[in-house]
């Protein structure tokens, strides 16, 4: 690879990396904190030891020690020098000393550096070594976790799903160690969805938060405590109704999910009112609202009256975690009760119970 194929390369990546990010929401490049800075030297007081090392075994190369018992070259002159035995040249020349060097894995390129190995050289080895570490740190992450692909695999999943249940059972055996965008990487589990496969009535939040992310369940938080008071309100429990979230992974630092990320996990959700068939669906937050309707307009001006997605009803209200920080705004509870109460006169709640 020459000079400029390789600078070539590093464009490339440079141009994928600036579009991921822009994918995340982030316009640019964030600044490296202190902590980041101090890992940087010590990466490069480490690369720089080791290219001294290694310069030291190549200028040590061409020394051969003498065996013992056996006098060196320079006490005892050598005679004429004699040609190479024919023999030992067809070795050399053979096309097996070949294939034994191209058989030989890149990542112990980073061992033979030299001084007067070309910088182009030195830094793939340097991105390979990189790659190795962030391979065995994912790895041994996801062995401190202890969420491996067969913990997120259903014990029995029947091959040819018939009920609901057995249905939602083979979807989430899917899913599995969902890794079809960013958003896997700073997750602890993935947060599928809890309730009554036959449910009525169906919760859509935007997605999972801290302790949803490590318990794998949706809204057990302050916000999942206050949803279930709103549904204890309505007379009806967590296992009458099905809750789930547009994304099944965290976003860090609680984010909006980025538009691929919500087309990668779209399918999933599509696929669980279709198993579900509830007869109402309750959008909570302005992000879930938006995402099902496929609207920018303000939650408050979508809430209050009914919409329609895959032919179900659908009711937005105000998403719990809101209320919580406007806890003191007793008319904000009183619309979002309003809301409530308009899905209970849909579902003949008050004459049920």
């Amino acid at each position: 690879m020459t000079k400029r194929a390789h600078l070539h390369h590093l464009t490339q990546q440079l141009g994928r990396y600036l579009k991921w990010q822009r994918a995340c929401g982030t316009d640019a490049f964030v600044p490296a904190g202190d902590e980041v800075r101090q890992v940087l030297e010590e990466r490069k007081k480490a690369l720089q030891e080791r290219e001294v090392e290694a310069l030291k075994a190549g200028m040590a190369e061409p020394e051969q020690r003498p065996q013992t018992g056996q006098p060196s070259q320079a006490q005892t002159p050598s005679p004429s020098p004699q040609p190479q035995p024919p023999q030992q040249a067809q070795q050399s020349r053979s096309p097996f000393a070949q294939d034994e060097k191209k058989k030989t894995p890149r990542r112990e390129s980073a061992k033979r550096i030299t001084a007067s190995t070309p910088l182009w050289k030195k830094h793939r080895a340097i991105h390979e070594l990189d790659q190795e570490r962030r391979q065995k740190a994912a790895s041994a992450a996801e062995e401190r976790a202890g969420r491996s692909a067969a913990h997120y695999m259903a014990d029995e999943v029947p091959e040819n799903p018939e009920t609901p249940a057995e249905k939602m059972a083979f979807l989430r055996n899917y899913l599995g160690n969902c890794r079809r965008c960013p958003l896997h990487e700073g997750r602890t589990t993935v947060v599928f969805g809890e309730g009554n496969p036959r449910a009525r009535l169906m919760f859509v939040g935007e997605g999972p938060g801290g302790k949803e992310d490590e318990a794998g369940r949706p809204f057990v938080g302050p916000s999942g405590q206050l949803l279930t008071k709103m549904i204890g309100a309505m007379g009806l429990s967590r296992d009458e109704v099905y809750i789930t979230n547009v994304v099944k992974c965290r976003p860090p630092q609680n984010r909006n999910p980025a538009p691929l990320e919500i087309k990668e996990c779209a399918p999933f959700l599509r696929k669980q009112i279709e198993v579900i068939e509830p007869e109402v669906i309750v959008t909570v937050g302005r992000f879930a609202t938006n995402t099902l309707l496929d609207s920018d307009e303000a939650l408050g001006k979508l809430r209050g009256r009914w919409h329609s997605y895959l032919g179900v009803a659908v009711m937005p209200t105000y998403h719990p975690a809101y209320l919580l920080r406007n806890e003191g705004d007793r008319e904000l509870r009183g619309k979002a009760w309003s809301d409530l109460q308009m899905v209970m006169e849909k579902l003949n709640l008050r004459e049920d119970k």
